[in-house]
């Protein structure tokens, strides 16, 4: 699959991939160095993991679960 790259150097997500890739209009996506070519990944914003962890419905048990630091700065980060 190729696609051709415009005067301005973009070039246009083929829809299957988008779709696969649940890219949509204004999402953020990066560009990962992988060997000798690259991967594109969609980037999540904060605002989509807070919506995804204020989704959750964990069991609940009574005793609070343990985060590391680490585990929070992945989840906070850009």
């Amino acid at each position: 699959m190729t696609q051709i790259v415009d005067e301005r150097r973009r070039i246009v997500i083929p829809r299957h991939v988008a779709k696969t890739l649940g890219i949509g209009s204004g999402d953020r996506v990066a560009f990962e160095r992988v060997g000798d070519r690259f991967a594109i990944t969609k980037v999540e914003t904060r605002n989509q993991k807070l919506e995804e962890i204020m989704d959750q419905d964990p069991e609940r048990t009574g005793k609070p679960e343990s985060v590391s630091p680490r585990e929070m700065t992945r989840i906070w980060k850009d």
